[in-house]
């Protein structure tokens, strides 16, 4: 990236005033180059800055121009983020983290769920993370069984990486199953005769047979 400027006249100093480039940032400002009536500063592309030149005399005065933002030509996306884990409360709480991205422009992450893995992703995370963990809630009055996350990083210049791979998430198990369809009731020689739909649940294991005599009020416990 190149930085140049031209001097406001004759008037602004001496000829062969000593000059100096300085990057402001977010650390403060530092000197990039000290040179004398140069007018052209060159460097490999950094990340995004404010850049500004101070004019100094003889006498140790300086003289600021104006900040200006640099940004270099970037069309290189971050690395893909790698790493991806993550667990998932009864609550319904999820926490996730990653491995940090070694990109030197990275300016943060996005958070993606699905729930299937080769459903279209969503972003669940507000603008850019900066840190390499999220947490979100999810619902858990569904009958949805696993929840599917995936991160992407990116830089200064808005350069998306790819996709991580997916994480699956086991949702905690707190919803009743649905209840079977009781078809029909028929006496035989030694009881009754009770036929039902099974539950469309996936996870039943056993089923209970429960009556309650005529005799007794709606609402009263039944027995097995």
């Amino acid at each position: 990236m190149d930085l140049s400027f031209r001097s406001g006249g004759p008037d602004t100093g001496v000829p062969g005033i000593p000059l100096a480039f300085f990057r402001w940032s977010l650390r403060g400002c530092r000197g990039l180059a000290a040179r004398f009536g140069a007018g052209l500063y060159r460097r490999a592309a950094p990340p995004p800055n404010y850049y500004l030149v101070k004019a100094v005399d003889l006498f140790d005065r300086e003289v600021e121009s104006i900040s200006l933002l640099g940004q270099p030509e970037d069309r290189t996306p971050p690395v893909q983020v790698s790493g991806l884990s993550g667990s998932v409360t009864p609550l319904g709480a999820v926490s996730l983290q990653w491995t940090a991205n070694p990109d030197d422009d990275l300016y943060g992450y996005r958070v993606y769920r699905a729930g299937q893995l080769e459903a279209e992703y969503v972003q669940v995370s507000e603008g850019t993370v900066s840190e390499n963990a999220f947490s979100t809630q999810i619902a858990m009055n569904t009958l949805a069984e696993k929840a599917y996350f995936r991160v992407r990083a990116v830089d200064f210049r808005d350069n998306l990486g790819a996709l991580s791979d997916p994480l699956e998430l086991a949702l905690p198990d707190v919803m009743p199953p649905a209840p079977p369809h009781l078809a029909s009731v028929e006496p035989v020689k030694d009881g009754v005769k009770a036929v039902w739909s099974p539950s469309p649940s996936e996870d039943v294991t056993h089923y209970e047979v429960q009556r309650r005599s005529l005799l007794h009020p709606p609402g009263y416990p039944l027995p097995r």
